[in-house]
């Protein structure tokens, strides 16, 4: 039989427990805008890299919209407070 992966849906309020925020946050430094697009080349990046992480828990897949990756990368920018 073979072992089933949990799932790890990723969001802003949880992303910290399995991420130093580094990476989002050298990806925000020094811009200027309040906001991203989900659809932005920097959310596709975000999520491409966290895709890449071989360092999850062993079973685990991790999910990240486009959305809730843009959500991160404002907080890490410091253009949200909620």
């Amino acid at each position: 039989m073979v072992p089933t992966e949990r799932r790890v849906v990723l969001t802003f309020d949880n992303f910290a427990d399995y991420f130093p925020p580094d990476y989002a946050e050298s990806l925000v430094r020094g811009r200027t805008a309040r906001g991203l697009d989900p659809d932005d080349p920097l959310v596709a990046q975000f999520r491409t890299w966290v895709d890449a992480r071989a360092d999850r828990p062993p079973g685990a897949a991790f999910v990240l919209t486009p959305a809730e990756a843009a959500l991160i990368l404002e907080h890490v920018a410091g253009w949200r407070d909620d």
